[in-house]
């Protein structure tokens, strides 16, 4: 987990465990319980969920899906984020994960985004997941959904904890 807490003076993040910096398959989630929104993706970037995020976080609206969906969302709720936090879990190590074709970790994105929809929602303050993606045929596949499943356990061992 990433706790990001900043002002206009100081900042600090808590970084639960460094192997978020490595080349791996991942499914994130950033969210932010103050504006209620919660944005879901997937890397298999170099630089790991760090990275990823990193580019979320310093490039230009137009260049930041994380970003323009937050400001589709409400316009002003970029500059209200104080209080980011960042969940991830490995998706896998088999190759349709680590390839550079995204169609398996899409599919594994689109699944753990169609049931974090529900989960957030049923919270006391709900949380609408902001981010998109298109399922694809490889989300009937057993790998892609066990693989869904995993991260979901992850996500919901958070959240039941974060409550």
């Amino acid at each position: 987990m990433i706790n990001i807490n900043e002002t206009d003076t100081w900042g600090s993040a808590a970084i639960g465990n460094p192997s978020l910096c490595r080349a791996r398959a991942y499914i994130y989630c950033g969210y932010s319980r103050r504006i209620r929104v919660a944005y879901i993706g997937m890397t298999v970037g170099r630089n790991g969920v760090l990275g990823r995020w990193a580019d979320h976080l310093g490039r230009a609206l137009e260049r930041s899906s994380f970003r323009r969906r937050v400001h589709e969302f409400d316009e002003s709720a970029w500059e209200q984020i104080d209080d980011l936090v960042i969940v991830w879990s490995e998706i896998g190590e088999e190759s349709v994960f680590l390839a550079a074709e995204t169609s398996h970790r899409e599919s594994v994105e689109y699944l753990v985004q169609r049931e974090m929809r529900n989960i957030l929602a049923a919270e006391n303050a709900p949380i609408t997941v902001v981010s998109k993606v298109r399922s694809n045929p490889t989300a009937q596949l057993a790998l892609v959904k066990n693989a869904a499943d995993r991260v979901l356990n992850a996500f919901r061992k958070h959240f039941s904890a974060d409550a």
